[in-house]
C-alpha cells in the first residue's frame, strides 16, 4: 500500500503520513472491538493481539482519497500535542486553549467518529462498537466495574429513551399516522419504561424522564405489581420484564448503566416489535 503512495508531491500525502492514519487507526474503538472478537487471548487471560489478527482487520485507506490521509495525519499531530499537555499538567481552560485546540478526549472521539465513516458503519453498528470497548469489556474477566453497573445520568435514560422510539418510530414508517412516545420513571434503584403507541394526534412529549414523585411512584409501584402477579417467580432473573396493555407498553429495567446503552435500546425495540407481532 505504501509503494501506491508518491513521496513529495503537494497534494499528496507522504508515506509518513499514511503510517500515522494506520497508527490512528490502530487504537481505535473499532480496531479494539475487531481485536476482542478474533484475537484468542482478548478478554480470556491478558488481552494480545496476534499477526494473523493484525492482518485481518479491514482497513479503509486503498480507496481513500489522498486529502483524506492528510487530514488523518494532521488529526494525528493534534491528538499527539494533546497527550502531551495532559501529560505535562497543561490543562486548557474549558476543554478548549485560547487557539481553539480541542482536548484529548474530544480529538479521541473525533478519530472513532472518523473512523466509523471511513467503514461506513450505520448507527446500530457504532452502538455496538461503543458499548463493548466503553462498557461491556469492564464485565469481562470476573470484573464488576462500578462504571457498568452504576446508576445511568438523565442523559443516558434520554438517549435510551430516544433511540426506542426512533426504532418503533422506524417500524411504523409505512402508517404516518402511528407515532410513539416514551417515559421513563426511575426511583433511584429501579425503573419503569413506559410506551406508548398514538394515532393521529402527534404527542405532546415524545421523549421524557423524570424521578419519581409521589404520583409517579404510586404509579410505578402498580406497574411493578402487575408485573409480579405475571412473573413473580422470575422477577429477580429477568433483567427486562416487558407487560403489554392494549396501546401501552411497560418495560421494568434495573437502574444500571449495562441496561441503558444505545445499543440495548435497540434490542429492547426489536423484542417488543417481534413480541407485538407475536
Amino acid at each position: 500500500m505504501l509503494q501506491n503512495r508518491v513521496v513529495g508531491i503537494a497534494g499528496q500525502p507522504s508515506d509518513t503520513d499514511l503510517l500515522k492514519a494506520i497508527a490512528l487507526y490502530l487504537v481505535s474503538d473499532f480496531s479494539k472491538y475487531f481485536q476482542f472478537f478474533f484475537s484468542p487471548e482478548w478478554g480470556v487471560s491478558t488481552s494480545t493481539s496476534t499477526t494473523k489478527t493484525l492482518r485481518m482487520l479491514p482497513l479503509p485507506f486503498a480507496k481513500m482519497k489522498d486529502n483524506d490521509i492528510s487530514e488523518w495525519a494532521a488529526l494525528h499531530a493534534r491528538i499527539v500535542q494533546a497527550a502531551r499537555n495532559e501529560r505535562d499538567s497543561v490543562t486548557p481552560l474549558f476543554g478548549e486553549d485560547q487557539t481553539g485546540a480541542a482536548s484529548l478526549a474530544q480529538l479521541i472521539d473525533e478519530l472513532n467518529d472518523t473512523v466509523f465513516r471511513a467503514l461506513h458503519l450505520r448507527g446500530f453498528e457504532r452502538a455496538l462498537v461503543r458499548d463493548l470497548v466503553h462498557l461491556r469489556l469492564q464485565l469481562i474477566q470476573g470484573k464488576v466495574s462500578k462504571e457498568a453497573v452504576g446508576s445511568p445520568s438523565n442523559e443516558e435514560l434520554r438517549r435510551y429513551a430516544e433511540v426506542v422510539t426512533d426504532e418503533l418510530d422506524a417500524f411504523v414508517d409505512d402508517h404516518p399516522s402511528l407515532k410513539h412516545s416514551t417515559t421513563v420513571v426511575q426511583n433511584g434503584r429501579s425503573a419503569i419504561v413506559a410506551i406508548r403507541v398514538h394515532e393521529s394526534a402527534r404527542p405532546k412529549r415524545r421523549v421524557h424522564v423524570e424521578a419519581a414523585s409521589s404520583a409517579a411512584a404510586a404509579q410505578l409501584a402498580s406497574i411493578r405489581s402487575r408485573i409480579r402477579e405475571k412473573h413473580s417467580q422470575w422477577i429477580y432473573f429477568e433483567r427486562n420484564l416487558r407487560l403489554y396493555e392494549g396501546r401501552n407498553t411497560y418495560v421494568f429495567k434495573p437502574l444500571q448503566r449495562l441496561h441503558w446503552t444505545e445499543s440495548q435500546a435497540i434490542l429492547d425495540a426489536g423484542t417488543i416489535i417481534a413480541e407485538t407481532l407475536g
